[in-house]
């Protein structure tokens, strides 16, 4: 059986912050969804940033804040902001990026081929 091709077989998610791991690992399952559920679309790049910029709240909320016991209102906020500076790419732009910045874990990959999600 031929494998299935994707039109985007790299994803990159880079924070360069390793300190929201469990918000991106989950992230990245949920774009590896959407990879596969939009893969004829024109848009799919526009949607998966769309995506990546409308839930950081809520992977935030449901993957990390719940590990903290002290966290205002202000505290969400600025790290809300902070975590909208995420930059997403894809395809050669993605691998050029892993193959050249070294982020002590602050980034995450996913390609389609084997859908591999990792850290770098």
């Amino acid at each position: 059986m031929k494998p299935k091709t994707y039109s985007v077989r790299t994803v990159v998610v880079a924070l360069c912050d390793h300190d929201y791991s469990s918000v991106y690992w989950n992230m990245m399952e949920s774009i590896k969804i959407l990879v596969e559920y939009l893969n004829e679309s024109n848009d799919i790049e526009w949607r998966i940033r769309q995506f990546v910029e409308r839930s950081a709240e809520a992977f935030y909320v449901s993957c990390q804040l719940r590990r903290k016991e002290d966290f205002s209102e202000d505290d969400l906020k600025n790290t809300l902001k902070y975590l909208s500076s995420v930059r997403v790419m894809f395809n050669e732009e993605a691998e050029e990026f892993m193959m050249n910045h070294d982020h002590d874990g602050g980034s995450w990959y996913l390609t389609m081929d084997d859908g591999n999600i990792s850290s770098f």
